[in-house]
C-alpha cells in the first residue's frame, strides 16, 4: 500500500439542511443532485479548495421522505510528481468521491433519527464534468 497523490488536509460542512416531508405516503423516489466547485491556491499551486454540494430532490407530485442540500468543504494538496494539468482533474473526481462518502455519512445519520426510514446515498461517478444527478 503507498499514500494517495491526493490527500485531504481537512474538510467541514458550510451547510446541512435537511427536511421531513409531512405528505410522504411512502410510494415517491427521492432525486440526488450534486454541484462541485474546485478552485486553486495562488500561492501553493498544489493545493486546491473543493466545494460538493449534495441536494436531495422531491418530486412535486409524490412528496420524496426528505429534501434538503449539505454542502461539504474539502482542502487537499496534490504531491508534487503529478503533472499540473491533471492535478484538477484529480482533485474534482477523486476529491469528489471522498467528500462525497463525508456528506453520504452526515445524510445517514441526520435522516436516521427522522420519521421516515434513513437515507442512504447511492454510489455515484464523479468523471462526468457536470453535476450527477440520479
Amino acid at each position: 500500500m503507498s499514500p494517495s497523490s491526493l490527500q485531504l488536509e481537512r474538510y467541514f460542512f458550510s451547510k446541512v439542511s435537511i427536511e421531513a416531508s409531512k405528505q410522504f405516503k411512502g410510494l415517491s423516489r427521492m432525486g440526488i443532485e450534486t454541484r462541485r466547485e474546485v478552485a486553486r491556491n495562488s500561492k501553493e499551486q498544489n493545493h486546491y479548495l473543493l466545494s460538493l454540494a449534495v441536494i436531495l430532490t422531491s418530486p412535486p407530485n409524490a412528496p420524496a421522505p426528505y429534501c434538503g442540500e449539505v454542502q461539504v468543504l474539502g482542502f487537499f494538496h496534490v504531491q508534487p510528481e503529478v503533472s499540473p494539468d491533471k492535478q484538477e482533474e484529480l482533485v474534482s473526481v477523486t476529491g469528489a468521491s471522498i467528500l462525497y462518502g463525508v456528506a453520504r455519512e452526515m445524510i445517514t445519520n441526520v435522516t436516521a433519527r427522522g420519521p421516515w426510514p434513513a437515507v442512504m446515498l447511492p454510489c455515484v461517478n464523479f468523471n462526468e464534468p457536470d453535476a450527477t444527478r440520479l
